[in-house]
């Protein structure tokens, strides 16, 4: 069993100081409102099943309230289509790819632990921590937990119950989110983390009330063959699949019934933080972490590829009003990553970005309505080995199925194990024009529309190992009988 580094012994005795420190600390002044920050991420969310996606169900309509108060990104990019490397980038402002342990191939298969967000990766919980604000996570995945480093500067971390199938759900999260604001002064500024991960579980979990809330689709009346292994290419995947026979109409119907279901405990949390009087005084970004899949790009009812289903989430900004005015709407073009949302809280709330981050800020696009600043999005952490990297119309997807990759995922893919052993897909296309091209031939764009979108990830993936190595601690591992 590999042993986890512990953090060095200077920092371990500065994280001891902190709370010392802030018990020291002058108290606010009681006419002074804190601030809080509310950071909302959803697993599985899409930003095309939202009305302001250009959805034409009405699934989120207070998120949707929350859209046209505040700012919305109108292309954001998750870094990675999994939970783990996900949160890992949105808690760290930095790629998912600095949390990953690469051990020699014979051993990789056998580690227990090849995600951990290391000591030297700057995280949210922490800067807010720092800054003076009380901070809390509130998680609904144990892949989400302290063993993968995520706890750091939260001094309430709670993860679900014990137990396989165990987990908080929505109604569980949003009473503990608010028992806890419950618990703090007036004026005491408070950073909060809550991960809902209710939709990743909708194929399993029977609703008779929300699973028929939306009529199926007639023109997606085809039955999904359901797959032998996980993940699975081009079938349901075992582990997800809920017995009879159901269209993919009525598993999409189910999806939009379980966003509506979860927007219900949304305006839960923010119709009492309302009556608590702490909402205008609370500035609130919603974000999804990956998308979701209905065959658009190889996977059913999962997510796992670097396809636009498994990338493009929402990213929802509403500032508090009393501190920031009023935003009304706000859509803001260009691109963002999930990346950014770290430095923009961080900016908004007043406090010193770390130079570190690699995200971007977005503050001063949101404050100015102006577009972001962002040139580039990389992703990459899927179920393939690769990565991918978008522009303001153009993706490049590159996938190694080299050492390493998945033999029922190749065989799958290509049918031909053996000959593919060591093949390498490039995929190039205008995600603006066609953002769900066909598999296997997808249309092809010019040299020099993408030379410079080529070049530009290939730098950043080379950037990213040269820091992944420098910042994480290396595995002891012995040589191979």
């Amino acid at each position: 069993m590999l042993v986890e580094p512990m953090p060095p012994p200077f920092l371990r005795a500065c994280l001891l100081l902190v709370p010392l420190l802030f018990a020291c600390a002058p108290t606010p002044g009681a006419d002074r409102a804190g601030h809080g920050v509310l950071l909302i991420a959803v697993d599985a969310l899409r930003a095309d099943h939202l009305p302001s996606g250009g959805y034409d169900r009405r699934t989120m309509p207070r998120v949707e309230q929350l859209i046209s108060e505040g700012a919305y990104f109108e292309h954001t990019f998750a870094a990675a289509p999994q939970r783990i490397p996900s949160h890992a980038a949105l808690l760290s402002g930095s790629d998912p790819n600095l949390a990953r342990r690469k051990a020699p191939q014979w051993l990789e298969a056998s580690l227990e632990q090849p995600w951990y967000l290391p000591p030297a990766v700057p995280r949210l919980g922490v800067e807010f921590l720092v800054g003076g604000a009380a901070t809390a996570a509130f998680v609904d995945h144990a892949d989400v937990s302290a063993a993968y480093g995520f706890a750091a500067g939260f001094q309430t971390f709670e993860g679900p119950p014990q137990g396989a199938d165990a987990s908080h759900g929505a109604e569980r999260l949003v009473t503990r989110t608010l028992n806890w604001v419950r618990t703090l002064g007036r004026d005491r500024d408070w950073f909060a983390y809550v991960h809902f991960a209710d939709l990743d579980r909708t194929w399993r979990t029977p609703d008779p009330r929300w699973d028929t809330y939306f009529e199926p689709r007639p023109e997606l009346d085809a039955v999904p063959p359901v797959g032998t292994s996980e993940p699975s290419l081009f079938a349901i995947p075992p582990a997800r699949f809920f017995g009879g026979v159901l269209t993919l109409g009525q598993y999409e119907a189910r999806y939009d019934g379980a966003l509506r279901r979860l927007d219900t405990e949304l305006h839960r949390l923010l119709e009492e933080l309302d009556a608590a009087g702490r909402l205008e005084h609370t500035t609130i970004a919603l974000v999804g972490t990956f998308g979701v899949q209905f065959g658009e790009a190889g996977l059913m009812l999962d997510a796992g590829r670097l396809s636009l289903a498994d990338l493009a989430v929402p990213f929802v900004l509403r500032p508090a009003p009393a501190r920031f005015g009023a935003f009304d709407g706000r859509r803001i073009g260009g691109i963002a990553s999930l990346m950014d949302v770290a430095p923009t809280l961080i900016d908004a709330a007043g406090l010193t970005v770390p130079r570190t981050m690699q995200g971007l800020t977005l503050w001063p696009a949101a404050r100015d309505n102006a577009p972001s600043p962002r040139r580039h999005a990389f992703a990459s952490c899927g179920i393939q080995s690769g990565y991918a990297a978008f522009n303001a119309t153009q993706a490049i997807e590159v996938l190694l199925f080299g050492e390493g990759a998945r033999a029922s995922l190749v065989s799958g893919w290509f049918g031909d194990l053996e000959r593919r052993s060591n093949w390498t897909e490039e995929r190039l296309y205008d995600w603006r024009a066609d953002p769900f091209p066909p598999l296997a031939a997808p249309p092809g764009l010019t040299l020099s529309e993408t030379a410079e979108l080529k070049a530009a990830a290939v730098a950043w993936v080379e950037t990213v190992e040269k820091l992944r190595r420098a910042v994480q601690e290396p595995i002891s591992v012995w040589e191979r009988p």
